[in-house]
């Protein structure tokens, strides 16, 4: 058994997820190419990997070559980039709101 190392790789690469998602192979390509998934597009890729029983997370999907490009990824990033709290008010947040 084989696993796949990356989002493309789950799909059985670029054509089958072209054909998945009702895009042009080159439009699966150039994201592959570039190492990202447009944000647009990031809920139809997760929703057809659902549909298609591919066991994937929204990380897969924001990081969709897991290291393996030169594209950095929110995980990569030093803190306080890499962990995102929402439940502290920013110190520039003005009590009452703007």
């Amino acid at each position: 058994m084989v696993i796949a190392s990356n989002l493309f790789d789950r799909f059985d690469d670029v054509r089958p997820m072209a054909a998945a998602l009702i895009e042009r192979p080159s439009t699966v390509q150039s994201a592959k190419t570039a190492g990202r998934i447009r944000s647009t597009k990031q809920p139809e890729v997760l929703e057809k990997a659902r549909e298609l029983s591919i066991q994937i997370s929204a990380l897969d999907v924001v990081c969709p070559l897991n290291g393996l490009s030169d594209v950095r990824c929110l995980t990569d990033l030093p803190s306080p980039y890499g962990k995102v709290d929402c439940h502290r008010r920013s110190l520039l947040q003005r009590e009452g709101g703007a």
